[in-house]
């Protein structure tokens, strides 16, 4: 939410500051005014620099918003794929996470090359991952150190 505040914030500053560099460009420029090469020149800096930082605002901003918004979808997909106990299609996790079919195989497969998970081929020809990282209540019970022989 806060980014986009700042895309806003951004887009306004450089609207203005374009505004205003154009009318005190042209003042610079055009008039021959003993008054006006004094006090335009800094306005034209002030406000390239407006344009500038404003533009610097919303592409920052943007980059914080899809890296926000592809933890989330890993977030939803891991979520999905806990509900399933560690099984799932590509279609299932699409279905359960609201993302698209490319977006499911993409994280899933990314998952596997992280080594979370594999890929495994049914008898009837489907694709389905498995992520042994979720583990069953039974078998966290019965968890011990590894040290212990």
């Amino acid at each position: 939410m806060k980014q986009w505040i700042f895309i806003a914030l951004g887009v306004c500053c450089s609207l203005v500051g374009g505004l205003f560099f154009a009318i005190s460009f042209f003042i610079w420029f055009y008039f021959d005014n003993p008054y006006s090469e004094g006090f335009s020149l800094p306005f034209v800096i002030t406000f390239l620099l407006m344009i500038i930082i404003g533009s610097w605002m919303v592409i920052r901003n943007r980059k914080q918003l899809r890296q926000i918004e592809q933890e989330s979808l890993e977030k939803r997909i891991l979520t999905a794929i806990q509900a399933n106990a560690g099984q799932v299609t590509a279609a299932e996790v699409a279905v359960l996470a609201g993302c698209t079919l490319e977006q499911a195989t993409a994280q899933l497969d990314q998952l596997c090359e992280k080594g979370m998970g594999e890929l495994q081929v049914t008898d009837g020809g489907k694709l389905v991952y498995l992520f042994t990282g979720f583990a069953q209540a039974s078998d966290k019970a019965t968890a011990r150190s590894p040290l212990e022989p």
